[in-house]
């Protein structure tokens, strides 16, 4: 039987001269002249090739192109065109032509193409045959028999069923396998982002506890629910989204389960280290702080080399947190005797002998002598926040500490390394100089003067920095002149202070800065001069408004700005930055004038 090839030309006379080679070479050919008409007959006749115009008028012979390749694969399809389409070839090669030709065609040529691709399509035809067959032959054997024509039908032999138990027996049997391996520690370690944790664990004291013990909380749904979220951890390995800090929640009823730590409970208090007093029973059955402590709170599940470890940073932020701020807390959570016992044995330090219970028992604190003991304050970066949210409206909680404390400590046992800066606590026992600093006694000295210097610290001012700042030049390139004591037998001791001179200025912008300092200070002084009337003046105003006006709290807080900007340029002397002292006084005038216009009525 002739192979059969389709033309989709509305040319007739293309179309009648390739017909006549065609039918000369032995093929049927058949002619349509629109493309509705050419994919109906595509459907009814199966030609072997159909060669498509470009330029057919009734649809885009892409299109077309497309269509017949996905509905009839066995039909081979050659372009033609009147006109060049080198610009559309790749795209024609793309939806499934095998070749493409500009008229006129040669003919020769032409019919040379359609001949291989003809042995082509027989070829391919052969090879679907055959893997056919050898899937049938497969299907046959395992008892399902498809029909090979019409009068046919589709049945099954009692082989199928053997088939089906078996494989449902050979899953079953891997995925118990499966179940039984992926819970056994090893099985941990053939991830290698596992395989630090999993040395960590090997070398601890629970290296004997397999991780599922502690990582699945007691009970069959828990246990489900585990191998669901582990299941995901595959899906982001295989995405490609996974990290390589994962993170793992372990439920206290993990640690006190049935043949761990059941009656840890009930042990009262235990010595940590070196006679460190430790109590599990408060810590977990009471608020801490207003906090509801988990077992991950202390013993840390993401410390490398160690696995389960004490952390005794979280210890030393819970406990030391905040003291900077009040001192009383050292009477409270931060009393040493919470968790150390008072030493009993006398200690001996060149030709002095001392215990610590004569100091204890008078009540001298142990900071009068152990100074550095804490250092560090432990407060959390908002930028560490984002690490793990993103959503505005978590990040607008930042300042809620109990909200905080409730969502990552008590609900999602996060450790407070996570988010809180580290604590340092340790007692030196050296017998070394003492190391003092003048800053445990002298708080906050020069800060007025830094913060003028700087152009930071004024009420309803922007920073305007001085420029010696901005030009990064410390307080020694001004304040260069020593000042003794009057007593100059008494100044080796006493030491001396660099005070500001014109000098300063001279040596490093020349003669013309002669004076300039001693007009600075003029003006400043001017300034506060002229400004202190009207501070006094809506003072004494301000003192006879009924604090139940509506305007009290309007006209304090004007008031207070003022003062404090006056009082700012004042004692942190404002030559230390002229151009924001003017501009703190100016402020300062501004806000006296509001407050004065409302005690007149009048709006300023």
């Amino acid at each position: 039987m002739n192979e059969k090839i389709l033309i989709i030309d509305n040319d007739e006379k293309s179309c009648e001269t390739l017909k006549i080679r065609l039918e000369g070479e032995g093929y049927d050919v058949i002619i349509s002249r629109s493309a509705v008409d050419g994919l109906r007959k595509v459907k009814d006749e199966s030609p072997a090739i159909v060669i498509l115009d470009y330029h057919i008028p009734d649809r885009n012979s892409i299109e077309v192109l497309n269509e017949i390749r996905q509905k009839f694969p066995n039909s081979f399809v050659i372009v033609t065109s009147g006109q060049g389409i080198e610009e559309s070839a790749v795209e024609l090669i793309k939806a499934g032509a095998s070749d493409y030709f500009v008229k006129p065609l040669s003919l020769n040529k032409f019919v040379n193409i359609v001949k291989r691709l003809s042995e082509e399509r027989e070829s391919l035809i052969e090879k679907r045959e055959k893997s056919k067959a050898k899937w049938r032959r497969f299907f046959e054997y395992i008892g399902v028999h498809f029909p090979v024509d019409k009068k046919d039908v589709m049945h099954f032999s009692p082989r199928i069923y053997y088939f089906l138990g078996t494989c449902l027996l050979v899953v079953i049997v891997f995925f118990i396998t499966f179940i039984e391996f992926s819970t056994s520690s090893y099985f941990c370690r053939s991830c290698h982002i596992m395989r630090p944790y999993y040395n960590a664990w090997k070398t601890s004291k629970h290296n004997t506890v397999p991780c599922v013990d502690c990582h699945y909380p007691p009970g069959f749904r828990e246990e489900v629910k585990g191998k669901f979220q582990a299941a995901t951890q595959v899906v982001k390995w295989v995405t490609g989204t996974y990290s390589t800090k994962p993170y793992a929640e372990i439920e206290d009823a993990s640690c006190l389960r049935k043949g761990c730590h059941s009656t840890r409970l009930l042990t009262g208090k235990v010595i940590f280290k070196q006679g460190i007093i430790f109590d599990h029973t408060v810590h977990l059955t009471k608020m801490r702080r207003g906090k509801k402590l988990r077992c991950t709170s202390c013993h840390s599940q993401i410390v490398q080399g160690t696995h389960i470890a004490v952390t005794e940073n979280s210890c030393f932020v819970c406990h030391f947190k905040g003291i900077n701020e009040d001192k009383n807390l050292l009477e409270t959570q931060a009393r040493c005797t919470l968790c150390h016992e008072v030493p009993k044995r006398d200690i001996k330090f060149q030709n002095i002998t001392y215990n610590h219970k004569d100091f204890v028992g008078r009540g001298v604190p142990c900071q009068k002598c152990h100074l550095d003991a804490i250092r560090g304050n432990g407060d959390v970066p908002q930028e560490f926040c984002v690490v793990c949210h993103g959503e505005p409206e978590k990040l607008a909680r930042y300042k809620d500490v109990e909200f905080m404390h409730l969502k990552h400590v008590t609900e999602r046992n996060v450790e407070c390394t996570r988010c809180h800066l580290e604590i340092k606590h340790s007692v030196r026992t050296s017998m070394e100089p003492l190391d003092y600093s003048c800053d445990i006694c002298h708080k906050s000295k020069h800060l007025g003067e830094k913060q003028m210097y700087m152009g930071v610290g004024g009420k309803g001012i922007e920073p305007i920095p001085s420029p010696m700042f901005t030009a990064q030049v410390d307080c020694i390139g001004c304040h260069v002149t020593e000042a003794l004591k009057e007593k100059a037998q008494g100044g080796v001791f006493d030491g001396f202070t660099l005070k500001p001179s014109e000098q300063g200025c001279i040596s490093c912008h020349g003669k013309d800065y002669k004076g300039m300092l001693d007009e600075w200070k003029n003006a400043i002084k001017s300034s506060l001069t002229n400004l202190e009337p009207t501070l006094k003046r809506v003072e004494s105003m301000a003192e006879l408004i009924d604090k139940n006006n509506p305007k009290f709290a309007e006209v304090f807080n004007f008031l207070n700005d003022a003062r404090y900007n006056y009082d700012f340029v004042k004692y942190a002397k404002g030559v230390h930055n002229v151009d924001y002292a003017d501009a703190l006084l100016r402020k300062s005038m501004e806000n006296l004038n509001k407050a004065e216009g409302i005690f007149k009525g009048r709006k300023q």
